[in-house]
């Protein structure tokens, strides 16, 4: 069988690549960019040196980038799963709710297991960094837009879904901040309240909106459909 021993190689290689992702991601949650070295990183992937650069050929750089893409890719096919049940809203919460968990388990100390890489990265890059500065971007855009959808789908006008979505993003993330600066998990859990409060009203307002529209369609077209003849 002259096949197994490539395809042998393959899954090898794969299995090192998925490793340097996961020991850059554990970086990004905790440490930084700036604060781990690359040593460090494959010490914690567990990979020889060389095979950085065979995967990433250009380095550190490239090796976040593909965490943070990893990690938008995971959030964002939690959010489209979370918008496309019964009760979106609902996930939304226990979503934000699990975080304040991670939150409150790490205390905001050591093991930074509440931190957003994408946060993270975003305040370590710089333009010396423009493959992690661009991923950091798709991953933000990505998860706006995708909420932006689901409110849009839960009746929203898109342009107030899209507005909400920052919202929704620029106040965890804030919130997160605040809480890590005063060890006060309670601080995630008090914006997300309220920015959910919001999008619920906004919500119930349009479906009463579009409701009470749909009446009024129909009491306009009553007249014209007995005037023409037509019976109740």
């Amino acid at each position: 069988m002259p096949d197994a021993p490539s395809a042998t190689a393959e899954v090898v290689a794969s299995d090192t690549k998925s490793r340097l992702v996961s020991a850059m991601l554990r970086a990004l949650r905790t440490t930084g960019y700036h604060g781990t070295g690359l040593t460090e990183i494959l010490a914690s992937a567990d990979a020889p040196k060389g095979v950085l650069y065979h995967h990433f050929p250009k380095g550190k750089a490239e090796l976040a980038a593909a965490a943070i893409a990893l990690t938008t890719e995971k959030m964002d096919s939690a959010l489209r799963t979370i918008f496309a049940s019964k009760t979106p809203l609902q996930g939304l919460e226990l979503l934000l709710q699990s975080h304040i968990e991670s939150a409150v388990q790490s205390n905001f100390s050591g093991d930074l297991r509440a931190s957003c890489p994408l946060a993270s990265a975003t305040l370590d890059a710089s333009s010396a960094e423009p493959l992690l500065q661009a991923a950091v971007k798709q991953g933000f855009e990505r998860w706006q837009m995708t909420i932006a959808d689901g409110l849009s789908a839960m009746g929203l006008a898109p342009a107030r879904a899209s507005l909400l979505a920052s919202l929704v993003l620029a106040s965890y993330e804030g919130a997160m901040l605040l809480a890590r600066a005063h060890r006060e998990p309670e601080l995630i859990e008090q914006t997300a309240s309220a920015v959910l409060a919001i999008i619920r009203t906004e919500v119930v307002q349009r479906k009463k909106h579009r409701a009470a529209q749909s009446k009024a369609t129909q009491a306009r077209a009553l007249p014209a459909k007995l005037g023409s003849g037509g019976k109740l």
